[in-house]
Formats: structure tokens, sequence, C-alpha cells
């Protein structure tokens, strides 16, 4: 007997490109339809990550991806 798992998938985004769409919306510069498209991600999901913002909730953890600093390399 297989156990049935929901496997729930959460797309990375950029952080700088969220609060672009966000203020764009919010100013009422962008449609929710064009934040979407500028996300890469569906006009629901784009929905409840803005209504949450609006409502102060916290966004998933794993949200956006992730900052890698450049190792700097410095001569000894």
């Amino acid at each position: 007997m297989h156990c049935k798992r929901e496997v729930f998938w959460i797309a990375k985004l950029s952080e700088k490109r969220f609060c672009e769409a966000y203020m764009e919306f919010y100013n009422g510069k962008m449609s929710i339809n064009k934040a979407s498209e500028y996300l890469g991600i569906s006009r629901p999901t784009t929905t409840k990550y803005f209504s949450m913002v609006l409502l102060g909730q916290p966004l998933p953890k794993d949200l956006f991806k992730k900052k890698f600093k450049k190792k700097s390399r410095k001569n000894p």
C-alpha cells in the first residue's frame, strides 16, 4: 500500500523583482496580471503573496533566491 503525499513546491523569486512588481502594483502602475508575468508565477499566487504583504503576514521563508556573496580574493 502506497501513501499519497502532497508535494508543495515554492518557486524561488528574485526579491528585487518581487519588490519592484509589488510597488508598481501598489502605486497603480502595473496590473496583477502584468505583475504575475513579470514574476513568472500564476495570478492566484501573486495575489496571495501581495495580500500577505498588505496584511503584514510573513511570506514563505524559502520564497526568495539566496543571495550569494562574491568571495573577495585578498593577497596575503
